[in-house]
């Protein structure tokens, strides 16, 4: 298809796509000739390993370890420069793309909501956004805000280790 001709390639993704191209770059950078200039998009898949509604675990870590061993990730060497690859307990962060980020060696641009309600539905059941954020408590409304602050913590602390990524944070 003409993939080891091209001059550039740019792997574009959204959601749970663009959480697959953070977790992919490195992967392709070993496998496309060093000639080609590779360029990652993640559009809203930079997801957060925060506290579930119960309080009681983080939302990925329960379900990271089976889902990684139904995929061929780990036997491709995806996440080798990984500090925690082989640690058991560490392990769910293979698929926590807030940590996999880190080591990402592509030059990337990164779109994201600060408040990505679909993803603040998922973690803490907070059904008061269907109908806006107006509708939701002050409890609630908290939430929202504290996973905004981590949210913008997470990314200009990534944006001080990768000058050279570009990044458009809506709100």
């Amino acid at each position: 298809m003409g993939l080891f001709d091209a001059e550039e390639v740019i792997v574009n993704g959204a959601s749970s796509g663009g959480q697959a191209v953070l977790f992919w770059m490195n992967y392709f950078r070993k496998f496309l000739p060093k000639r080609v200039k590779l360029k990652g998009i993640s559009d809203g898949g930079l997801f957060l390993d925060i506290i579930n509604q119960n309080g009681n675990c983080h939302l990925f870590r329960k379900h990271m370890f089976s889902i990684a061993n139904y995929t061929n990730s780990m036997d491709l060497g995806v996440f080798e420069d990984c500090e925690f690859k082989n640690n058991n307990e560490e392990f769910y962060r293979w698929k926590i793309s807030e940590d996999v980020i880190k080591y990402v060696k592509s030059e990337m641009f990164i779109i994201n909501s600060q408040n990505d309600f679909e993803f603040l539905r998922t973690a803490y059941g907070l059904n008061c956004l269907d109908n806006g954020v107006s509708t939701c408590n002050q409890n609630l409304t908290q939430k929202i805000d504290d996973f905004r602050e981590h949210f913008l913590d997470v990314a200009l602390n990534l944006k001080k280790t990768k000058p050279k990524w570009g990044f458009w944070l809506r709100r």
